[in-house]
């Protein structure tokens, strides 16, 4: 039986608890099943809101401790962009097609940087780079943000 289930931020919290608990089919008082560990683990993955999980059990005599260890996944600024000033804000968060203030992985984020980057060439601006930088953010999270370093126009 469960005696304990909680969840520890390994790293910052930029879920709340509550919403990840949502995601956990595993309940205090219920009867400890590794499967259903499992299945808890392959829905706080797909949920999209963690990049990882660990699972730690603690046997007390009849009862187990459960404790999901989760790192959350980064958000991306509300003002993710630093060094454009040929577009704006709003033009480049339309090309990286990502949702302004949600979660995003790594991969998604490399790809809207090349699509900005992409946007840039395709009006001449040949030789712009835009590269991305993790930073730490006033609640204590972590925020993507685009630095876009322009060249000026080739034509």
């Amino acid at each position: 039986m469960i005696s304990l289930l909680s969840i520890h931020y390994a790293g910052a919290q930029t879920v709340d608890q509550d919403r990840l608990q949502a995601y956990i089919g595993s309940k205090k008082g219920a009867p400890y099943q590794s499967e259903q560990i499992d299945n808890d683990i392959k829905s706080l993955y797909e949920s999209g809101l963690v990049n990882e999980v660990r699972v730690l059990a603690d046997p007390k005599k009849s009862e187990v401790e459960v404790i999901f260890e989760v790192k959350t996944r980064p958000r991306m600024s509300p003002s993710p962009f630093v060094g454009n000033t040929v577009f704006s804000d709003q033009r480049l968060a339309k090309e990286t097609r990502l949702p302004v203030g949600r979660k995003i992985d790594a991969s998604a984020l490399d790809a809207a940087a090349k699509r900005i980057e992409a946007f840039y060439h395709a009006f001449g601006y040949a030789g712009t780079k835009v590269s991305t930088r993790a930073q730490p953010s006033e609640d204590g999270s972590v925020d993507y943000i685009f630095i876009v370093e322009e060249v000026p126009n080739a034509r």
